[in-house]
C-alpha cells in the first residue's frame, strides 16, 4: 500500500472532526484526535479559525514533488491556509507573539507534531503534520486531554487535563523598560507543569546586586482556553517585589503571562520563558 512521507498509509477513509466554526476530515484514531486538539489551540490561542480555509484530508502529492503528501494518510492540517500560504516567511502573516505561541502548543505534542514554519527551506505557516507513530501520539493524546483515541480531544468524565513534565527553555528575550513606571511584557510559556518566568536582572558591585532597582509584580497567567492559571505573588505575604538577584515564578500549565514590572530605560533585564 502507498504511504505518505511520515509513514502513514495512504488512501484512507477519513473521519470527520469537528473545529470550532468548521469541520474537518482527518485519519482516524489518535493522530486525527491530536491534530484536532491543535487545532483548537490554534483558535483560542493564536487566532481564530476562517472557514473556508481549514483543510485536513487530501489524496495528492507534496506540491513540486512527486511523493504522496501526509494529507493523503489523513496526518495533516491546515490552518487560515490563504492568509499563511505555502513558501511564505511566518514572520510576513504572524506577529512574534503567535509564532512562539504556535511553537509553545506544538512543543505540547512531545514531537508528535511538527509545525511547516519552521521547516528548512520553503516554509508552510498553514501546516501541521504528524511526525510519531500512532502509539506515541495515543500516548500524548492522554496526557493532553484524559482521554485516547476517538474522543476527538474531549477530556473522560472525572479526568482534567494533564501536560508534560519535561521542559526547556522556550525563549530569552531583553526588556528594555520604555519608562520608569510600570509597564508590562507579555511572554510565551511551554504550558507544561513546569513552565516557569526567570528574571535576571543586570547585576552589578562588589555585592552582586541591581545597579538600580528592578520591581516584578503582579504577575498574570494563562493556560488553555485563557484559563487563568498560577497566582500573583504579589498577593503572597511577605513578598518583595523588588528583585536584588535572579528570581523564578512557577506558573505550571501557563501558555503565556503578562509581566508588570518598573525599572529605568537604562537598566534592561532579561527573561527566559520554560
Amino acid at each position: 500500500m502507498p504511504t505518505s512521507q511520515n509513514g502513514y498509509s495512504a488512501p484512507i477513509t477519513p473521519v470527520s472532526r469537528e473545529l470550532p466554526g468548521g469541520k474537518v476530515a482527518l485519519r482516524a484514531g489518535p493522530t486525527g484526535d491530536l491534530l484536532a486538539w491543535v487545532g483548537r489551540q490554534f483558535h483560542a490561542l493564536v487566532e481564530p479559525l476562517i472557514w473556508p480555509g481549514c483543510w485536513g484530508y487530501a489524496y495528492r502529492d507534496i506540491r513540486g514533488a512527486t511523493q504522496l503528501s501526509n494529507h493523503s494518510s489523513g496526518t495533516a492540517l491546515d490552518l487560515n491556509a490563504p492568509a499563511h500560504p505555502l513558501d511564505t516567511n511566518p514572520a510576513a502573516n504572524f506577529r512574534p507573539a503567535q509564532i512562539a505561541t504556535i511553537r509553545a502548543i506544538v512543543a505540547r505534542t512531545e514531537g508528535c507534531v511538527r509545525w511547516g514554519g519552521d521547516y528548512v527551506g520553503r516554509r508552510d505557516p498553514m501546516h501541521f503534520e504528524i511526525n510519531a507513530n500512532e502509539q506515541r501520539c495515543a500516548a500524548v493524546l492522554a496526557k493532553l486531554t484524559g482521554s485516547t483515541a476517538g474522543g476527538g480531544g474531549t477530556p473522560a468524565p472525572g479526568n482534567t487535563p494533564s501536560s508534560t513534565t519535561e521542559v526547556t527553555m522556550l525563549d530569552r528575550i531583553t526588556v528594555t523598560p520604555p519608562n520608569d513606571r510600570q509597564n508590562t511584557v507579555r511572554v510565551s510559556l511551554s504550558g507544561t507543569d513546569q513552565a516557569a518566568i526567570v528574571v535576571r536582572p543586570r547585576l552589578g558591585g562588589k555585592d552582586g546586586k541591581t545597579p538600580a532597582p528592578l520591581w516584578i509584580a503582579p504577575l498574570y497567567a494563562w493556560g488553555h482556553d485563557n484559563v487563568g492559571v498560577g497566582h500573583d505573588p504579589a498577593q503572597t505575604a511577605g513578598y518583595d517585589a523588588r528583585c536584588k538577584g535572579h528570581r523564578r515564578f512557577a506558573l505550571p500549565n501557563a501558555l503565556w503571562a503578562d509581566v508588570c514590572y518598573s525599572a529605568k530605560p537604562e537598566d534592561p533585564f532579561v527573561l527566559e520563558t520554560y
